[in-house]
């Protein structure tokens, strides 16, 4: 069947990581040629004051990204999977209207400039937006059927935001 990729949210046990099995497979600090994409991920999320169960400082989900460059080419677009979003963006706002995606995130968006990157974590800021050239996709919460349908043919990418009756 189709490959499930995917990155273990902030509320997942790090344990998930080493989840590999019909198909599914875990990308978080790794990266994977894709069709003609190297695809990446992250999970977690920067601290929050909640105490969850998967949680980074700034310098260690960095180092999981730059850990994900390893063996890259440089040939094939990237595509990021993440599930904190990046900073002081449209998809990072909280309903307090505070920006708490990840900085790190950000920069290694803004100098490497993968062509997508999906992620999620504020349930609230389901939408898109831009960082340079990359686009940046939250789905929003999928326990409300919410995702996103992603077609990407070279450099193109066309997001629908859907919702399914749950």
């Amino acid at each position: 069947g189709m490959p499930v990729f995917f990155v273990p949210g902030n509320c997942d046990p790090p344990s998930i990581i080493d989840l590999n099995f019909n198909g599914l497979r875990c990308i978080h600090g790794v990266n994977i040629l894709f069709k003609d994409f190297i695809l990446m991920g992250v999970g977690g999320s920067p601290i929050t004051p909640f105490n969850t169960f998967f949680e980074m400082s700034e310098d260690e989900i960095l180092e999981v990204l730059r850990r994900c460059l390893g063996g890259i080419n440089g040939i094939h677009e990237i595509l990021i999977v993440s599930h904190a979003p990046p900073k002081n963006t449209r998809l990072d706002r909280t309903f307090l209207g505070l920006h708490v995606g990840s900085e790190s995130l950000r920069r290694f968006i803004e100098e490497q400039k993968p062509l997508l990157t999906v992620c999620g974590h504020i349930h609230e800021a389901r939408g898109k937006d831009l960082i340079g050239r990359t686009i940046i996709v939250n789905p929003g919460p999928a326990r409300h059927g919410n995702y996103a349908l992603l077609n990407i043919e070279k450099n193109n990418v066309k997001v629908d935001l859907l919702t399914m009756k749950v």
